[in-house]
Formats: C-alpha cells, sequence, structure tokens
C-alpha cells in the first residue's frame, strides 16, 4: 500500500507540475501579449502627438492668414476713404467752377 500511495504521491507531484508550467506558459503568453500592447500603445501616442503638433501648426498658420487678410482690409478700407475725399475735394471745386 505504501507504494501504492508513493506512486499517487508522484503522480499528483507530475499533474502539479504540469499545472504549474502551464501557467508559467499563461504568464509568459501574457507578458508578450503585453509588451506587444504596449508597443502599440507608444506607436499611437506618437502618432497623436505628431497630429496635435500638426493641427497646431494648421491653427498657427491660419491665424497668420487671418491676420494678413484684416490687414489687407483695413488698407482696402483706407484707400476707400482716401479715394472718397479726394472726389469730395473735386467736388468742392467743381462746385467752386461751376459759379464762377
Amino acid at each position: 500500500r505504501s507504494v501504492e500511495e508513493e506512486r499517487e504521491a508522484r503522480m499528483r507531484e507530475r499533474r502539479e507540475a504540469e499545472v504549474v508550467c502551464l501557467r508559467f506558459e499563461e504568464v509568459e503568453a501574457l507578458q508578450m501579449e503585453t509588451a506587444s500592447l504596449r508597443g502599440q500603445l507608444e506607436r499611437q501616442l506618437l502618432l497623436l502627438a505628431s497630429a496635435q503638433e500638426e493641427v497646431m501648426r494648421m491653427s498657427a498658420a491660419q491665424r497668420a492668414m487671418q491676420s494678413v487678410r484684416d490687414g489687407v482690409r483695413l488698407q482696402e478700407l483706407m484707400m476707400a476713404n482716401d479715394v472718397q475725399q479726394q472726389l469730395k475735394g473735386l467736388q468742392h471745386a467743381l462746385h467752386d467752377l461751376q459759379h464762377l
């Protein structure tokens, strides 16, 4: 009977060792998957940072373009005002000439 118990103990130990090996393999597989996911996440974060920089550059360029448009519009208004003043001056001169 002792021999039977020894055999059962060895079989139980073997099964426990197999379970430990399986668990170890599962842990290794999870570690590899985690490393892969970490790598993917790092790449996504780099892409995100790059996209954010691009958005900021585009935003700055849009503000600069708007500033130029505003400057051009201001110049147009000033030129229109000058032309209007010159027209008034010509109208007065014409009016003065008509009364000579």
